[in-house]
């Protein structure tokens, strides 16, 4: 089965203008307030003190309340609900969520353990390395290839596999599953991959745009209001907001994508049965 990723698109578009004030209030109460909080939050103490670290772990909570968002706006545009029954379901699949993302995050260390392999084996002292503010150490031109090497091989696995698992969110809110959902969401995705990769690139280059673009005005109008400076300011405020609902834009339409991707994938027989 093709699916073509403008009509995924286009049925996207169409979910969000049907259900737009549904996913306003998902994604006002769920993504935006818990980013605007963070964002506030982080002027609020000083760098490396007992605050600091109370206030991060505050954030971290916070990001998990953003994570339950994103898949309570995968189950809205799945399946036809009230928002406050969406907002349930996000919370309640948000544990599952944590437990696979653990489970890709150790093995993409794994992965990723031939770079200190390379650094231990031209006898890199990883500890001053470490101790040192992060210098980079002189390495020979052999070891410097080799690391560049390993990190493009590193790279396109990543992209591979972030493309394989692209609605693994949307697998694991509408069809309850926990560790299981990696194999489902890879099966769903054989022979679509390049596809997806292309739409997350093109993705990818307009929010970098849009967070530059936007991101550079926040920051020049709070300078004005004190913005960057120690303590809660109004500039600072007027930054944490714009960076809020920038990152809300982009956690809503990925989500919505992801989901009507999903649905795209996954065979009518099994759409319905979800939620069941």
């Amino acid at each position: 089965m093709t699916v073509k990723m403008t009509r995924v698109w286009d049925a996207t578009s169409e979910f969000l203008n049907e259900r737009g004030g549904a996913v306003l209030a998902l994604a006002a109460g769920m993504i935006f307030a818990p980013e605007l909080v963070s964002g506030v939050l982080e002027q609020l103490a000083a760098p490396r003190t007992p605050t600091a670290v109370a206030l991060q772990f505050v954030g971290m909570i916070l990001s998990l309340v953003g994570a339950a968002g994103g898949l309570a706006v995968s189950a809205l545009a799945i399946r036809p609900m009230a928002a406050s029954e969406a907002a349930r379901l996000g919370l309640r699949r948000l544990l599952p969520l944590v437990g696979v993302s653990v489970v890709l995050l150790v093995a993409a260390m794994i992965v990723a353990l031939p770079f200190v392999g390379i650094l231990i084996a031209s006898g890199v002292d990883l500890t001053a390395f470490s101790t040192d503010g992060g210098a980079v150490p002189d390495l020979g031109g052999g070891v410097a290839l080799g690391l560049v090497a390993y990190g493009l091989l590193y790279f396109g696995v990543f992209l591979w596999a972030f493309a394989r698992l692209a609605v693994l969110g949307p697998v694991i809110v509408a069809e309850r599953r926990g560790f299981s959902a990696i194999g489902r969401a890879w099966t769903l995705t054989r022979g679509h991959a390049l596809r997806i990769i292309g739409v997350f690139i093109l993705f990818g280059i307009v929010a970098l745009i849009l967070i530059g673009g936007i991101g550079f005005a926040a920051g020049v109008i709070g300078a004005i209001g004190g913005a960057g400076q120690p303590g809660f300011s109004i500039g600072g405020l007027f930054v944490a907001a714009v960076t809020a609902v920038v990152a809300t834009l982009l956690s809503v339409v990925q989500s919505a994508f992801t989901a009507k991707l999903y649905t795209a994938l996954a065979p009518a027989t099994d759409l319905e049965d979800i939620f069941a």
